[in-house]
Formats: C-alpha cells, structure tokens, sequence
C-alpha cells in the first residue's frame, strides 16, 4: 500500500520499486497507469482513502508522487490523472 511505501521507505526508494514495475507494465504492452492515488488523506489517517495514501502531509504525499511519476515517465508510460489536480507536479 501506498502508506506502507510512505512508512517504509524514502521517495528514492520508492522511485526504484515503481521502476521495477513500470519495467514489467511497459514490457506488457501497456503505455497508461492508473497508480498511485496521491490524495491527502485525513489528518491521523484512516478515512475512505485509508492506506492508498502516503499519508496526511502535502509536501510528503508530493514527494512520493513525483519519485513515481518519474519512474512510470521514464518506462515511456505515462500517468493518467482521473481530476485535476489543485497542485500541479513538475514533468
């Protein structure tokens, strides 16, 4: 889950383990992922978002979706974001 990538490892870390997914994604034939879910979620956790978010801070949730944006960009995928963002992330 996203909140265990959070409590478990820094966003570099985390980038390495996307990358090893979007390795497998790209060699599927697939160009679009639908992951992660960079809400925020509420202040102590918990909520309906629960454990897809990496967490109740901003700045971190924005930390861990850029290290896997760059890893799904860098795979040639792309991310499709379903609304958009109050807070655009750098490409």
């Amino acid at each position: 889950s996203a909140a265990e990538v959070a409590a478990t490892m820094k966003p570099a870390e985390a980038q390495q383990l996307i990358a090893d997914h979007a390795k497998i994604v790209a060699a599927l034939g697939f160009d679009v992922v639908f992951a992660p879910v960079v809400d925020v979620g509420p202040a102590g956790g918990g909520g309906p978002i629960g454990d897809r978010s990496f967490g109740d801070d901003s700045d971190i949730v924005t930390d861990y979706a850029s290290a896997y944006q760059k890893s799904i960009l860098s795979m040639g995928c792309s991310r499709r974001w379903s609304r958009p963002s109050a807070r655009l992330l750098p490409i």
